[in-house]
């Protein structure tokens, strides 16, 4: 019960972040073009150091074999992300901060249930598919389409955290592992293949949702994707068991944005 309120907080983040943006819009135009560059530069980089500070090594988990070229790693993606929204709207680049802090606590979640580098993994596949959810939900107003240069950004910048926080081991739990489970197969690196096509086609192909006449093709994909999870890999008990299902059924929701944009017409 308590991972599942944590992971609704995940995606109630990510609305507050859809409803944010207004209220961040007219402060930036009352501060003014030289404040939105510093900003926007800055912030990422005390957002990260900061949430350090605040928690402590202790209490975050972090030990002594820091990983630092993760780390670096993840931090040069973070500010490569900064370079992608289009300079003519420089507020946009609080996406990185927004995805930053949020890979934290998706990390944070799924450290209940995964350690090391499926954690890595899962986290950051996990955090990229709340970035679309992000701009699906802007989507759903009348006067919004979602960007997918945004879209990038949001997946850019949580893979960019997923890796400093792994880097700095935060989290470290111990897990029972049960006896019969095992790492991920060839199965499973299949559908995590298939599975991130169809969410590029799906995203891609509907780049002017909403739309008059809203392609319903795109959706297919997607939906073989569900088939390969609930017949294939959901009773194919492994270490990657929860995080198959994480990503899996955000991924599915995802089918109901174009069902929402048909009821409002």
């Amino acid at each position: 019960m308590r991972l599942t309120a944590l992971y609704l907080g995940c995606a109630l983040l990510v609305l507050f972040y859809v409803n944010l943006f207004p209220v961040l819009e007219i402060v930036f135009r009352l501060l003014g073009d030289t404040f939105i560059k510093g900003a926007t530069i800055g912030i990422p980089i005390v957002a990260a150091g900061g949430i350090l500070l605040y928690f402590g090594r202790g209490n975050l988990g972090i030990t002594s074999d820091t990983h630092w070229i993760s780390v670096i790693i993840g931090l040069t993606i973070c500010l490569s992300a900064l370079l992608i929204p289009d300079p003519k709207i420089g507020i946009k680049r609080i996406h990185v901060s927004e995805y930053l802090l949020l890979s934290f606590f998706v990390r944070y979640v799924m450290s209940y249930k995964m350690q090391a580098g499926s954690l890595l993994l899962f986290a950051s596949f996990f955090t990229v598919i709340l970035g679309i959810h992000d701009e699906f939900l802007q989507g759903l107003h009348p006067q919004r389409t979602y960007g997918l240069r945004d879209m990038v950004v949001n997946g850019v910048a949580g893979v960019g955290g997923g890796l400093i926080w792994h880097g700095f081991n935060l989290f470290r739990r111990n897990i029972a592992i049960s006896a019969q489970s095992k790492d991920g197969s060839a199965i499973h690196f299949i559908y995590l293949v298939l599975l991130s096509f169809t969410l590029l086609v799906f995203t891609t192909q509907l780049h002017s949702f909403p739309s008059p006449a809203i392609p319903l093709w795109p959706c297919l994909p997607l939906l073989a994707a569900s088939a390969f999870y609930f017949f294939l890999i959901r009773n194919n008990d492994s270490d990657w068991s929860h995080g198959l299902m994480v990503i899996s059924y955000s991924s599915f929701f995802l089918l109901l944005y174009p069902l929402a944009v048909l009821v409002q017409r």
